[in-house]
């Protein structure tokens, strides 16, 4: 990870030295929905597949705004993303008995996405922006919080046994003591406006390639996908 994040960074650094460009700096917030998308070919007959539901986070960071030439431009950011998903519910059935579940995934990621920027340039009222890129990932820690019920038959009726808890989401690549892996990567693109003083608007969303499940492969899979709507301000003055 470390070595993924550093050449990152020499990229960033290389482009704006080689092309001796103007750079601003900004600062940008904003509100996100995201969710975890699963696939899992091994839910047989005995287990009915849970809903996967979109649920707000946040995200907010810096980011360099590269001018290569009047309309396009490279934004390299670093951003905290505050990401969560929940299910609900998911069933399964062990001969009689009935099981319920409900999940939730709170997520702490730094995101480093890269945009290559196109700006429709309209002198003094400011300028339509769109882009896309691909973006890097890395959740550092993050909270499960689990709600399932137990029906057991009882003569013609149904015992219900709740359980709730919240613990600690287990990071990490050992696929028999982890949950989720903390590496990502994937897909970004961004539309919006900017004013001719530095404040812009903008939606983006992330779509995410890489498998989260720990010992996952083509068939059991865990990926990122989320939505968001951003405030931001360049500092600085452009040329345009």
């Amino acid at each position: 990870m470390k070595k993924s994040l550093l050449t990152f960074l020499l990229m960033f650094c290389g482009v704006a030295t080689f092309a001796q460009v103007s750079v601003r700096v900004g600062a940008e917030a904003g509100a996100t929905m995201t969710m975890l998308r699963y696939k899992n070919s091994a839910s047989e007959s005995n287990a009915s597949p849970a809903s996967r539901i979109t649920t707000p986070g946040v995200r907010a960071g810096l980011l360099a705004d590269i001018a290569l030439t009047k309309r396009f431009y490279l934004q390299p950011g670093v951003f905290y993303a505050w990401t969560n998903s929940r299910t609900e519910p998911d069933a399964f059935y062990d001969k009689d008995v009935k099981y319920q579940a409900f999940n939730k995934y709170s997520i702490h990621n730094l995101q480093i996405p890269l945009y290559a920027m196109y700006k429709s340039s309209v002198e003094g009222t400011g300028r339509f922006i769109i882009g896309a890129g691909p973006y890097l990932g890395y959740a550092f820690s993050g909270r499960l919080k689990e709600r399932s019920y137990t029906f057991q038959p009882m003569g013609s009726q149904f015992v219900v046994e709740p359980i709730q808890q919240s613990r600690s989401l287990k990071i990490g690549d050992d696929k028999a003591t982890d949950e989720f892996r903390p590496l990502d990567y994937g897909a970004t693109a961004t539309i919006g406006y900017e004013s001719n003083v530095g404040l812009y608007f903008r939606a983006h969303g992330t779509y995410g390639l890489a498998n989260l499940m720990p010992g996952g492969d083509s068939d059991h899979a865990i990926r990122n996908w989320g939505v968001g709507l951003s405030i931001g301000y360049l500092f600085g003055r452009d040329t345009w």
